[in-house]
């Protein structure tokens, strides 16, 4: 009778060698993931001050239903700018870029016509800057404008 030391429970050590390889695996693709997030976190977005950078509402007008806004770039960079239109309960009603598309100038003035479909009691416009080569959009709230605005009633025809 042939007695193999060490060699009875086999197949209990290559389940035990299993389960830590697949705990190790398991734990280096958890710092593989860490260590790519952890890249990106580090490098966030540019901040750019919004200094240089405001619009102004030149004028309003509403009639049958519309409303045309003119906006001015007042600052020293090229911008856009969003306008939001709000109801009497404090609702954004309708929210469009200005100019649709591009930015803009310098003492450049651009006019948008908006549909409503509620009463407007206030317009609030935003200016933004997109950055080309960076693929993002920097809002300025801080130079946001709000101005109260009477005889913009809905009349409910179209």
């Amino acid at each position: 009778m042939k007695i193999k030391l060490g060699m009875k429970n086999k197949k209990g050590i290559s389940e035990l060698i299993s389960y830590v390889l697949l705990i190790t695996l398991a734990l280096a693709m958890a710092g593989g993931v860490y260590a790519y997030l952890k890249f990106y976190a580090e490098a966030p977005l540019p901040e750019e001050p919004c200094d240089g950078i405001s619009v102004a509402i030149i004028d309003y007008s509403c009639q049958d239903d519309k409303m045309t806004i003119t906006i001015k770039n007042t600052g020293r960079f090229t911008c856009s700018a969003k306008v939001k239109l709000y109801d009497k309960d404090g609702w954004v009603i309708c929210e469009e870029d200005v100019p649709e598309s591009g930015e803009l100038e310098i003492n450049e003035e651009k006019s948008k016509t908006i549909s409503y479909e509620a009463d407007v009691v206030k317009i609030e416009v935003i200016p933004f800057k997109f950055d080309y080569e960076e693929h993002y959009t920097k809002f300025c709230p801080e130079a946001k404008i709000v101005q109260e605005i009477v005889g913009c009633e809905f009349s409910g025809t179209k």
